[in-house]
């Protein structure tokens, strides 16, 4: 063993493995040095899940809570989904299909069930939440006074499965084609509570495209 001087061979830790460099590699500090994801895994906790589906919407004196149309919540996406009617490109179903890609970093206990997603622990998120409505290929830009609503909800629900409120509403009026609702929240989340995303639109009886993407990330 080669020492810096002799005094180092009297220590207790003069065995301790050393780096390129010669120095001693201190313990849960340098075993994973310069691998940020590695090094940060007890902290970094994330989870994003996309999905889609078509809503019809209805007239703008209907829109509230209830009439919102839940969107699920999937993390297998090995089925494809069915349009009905033709969006203009480049939104195919292969291409959708293509972008709606789950991540999920660090706690394996993540999971989505019953079209939500579950919580894996007690703490508080910072939750990320966009909407993206997409309108047939027919439909027209409407004028800055004549343009729809557009709403998403952001749902919570009890252990036990029982809706307790919206986390958050948020509210837009579409201007182009496609056009977001999107927000941002933090929120304090008991393990096993659940939170679900809603959305619907006021151009009555007409089907909007409903492309979302949740991300959700434990606060360290």
């Amino acid at each position: 063993m080669v020492y810096f001087n002799t005094d180092e061979a009297l220590l207790d830790d003069k065995d301790r493995p050393r780096d390129q460099y010669w120095f001693k590699i201190l313990p849960w500090r340098q075993m994973d040095k310069w691998r940020l994801r590695n090094t940060n895994k007890s902290i970094v906790d994330y989870f994003s899940i996309c999905w889609w589906k078509e809503v019809t919407g209805v007239a703008a004196e209907n829109m509230n809570f209830n009439t919102s149309v839940k969107i699920p919540l999937y993390t297998n996406n090995k089925w494809k989904y069915k349009l009905t009617w033709t969006y203009p490109s480049p939104f195919t179903e292969d291409y959708l299909e293509s972008i709606s890609i789950t991540e999920k970093i660090w706690d394996s206990n993540w999971k989505n069930d019953n079209w939500r997603v579950y919580i894996p622990n007690t703490w508080v998120y910072m939750i990320q939440y966009q909407m993206e409505f997409i309108w047939q290929t027919w439909t027209s830009t409407p004028t800055a006074t004549s343009a729809p609503k557009l709403h998403s909800q952001l749902e919570w629900y009890w252990t036990n499965w029982e809706l307790l409120w919206a986390l958050e509403n948020a509210e837009w009026w579409w201007i182009v084609n496609p056009d977001n609702v999107r927000s941002i929240n933090l929120n304090y989340l008991e393990k096993w509570q659940s939170i679900w995303l809603a959305a619907i639109h006021s151009r009555d009886w007409i089907k909007c495209f409903c492309r979302w993407c949740i991300k959700i990330q434990k606060l360290s």
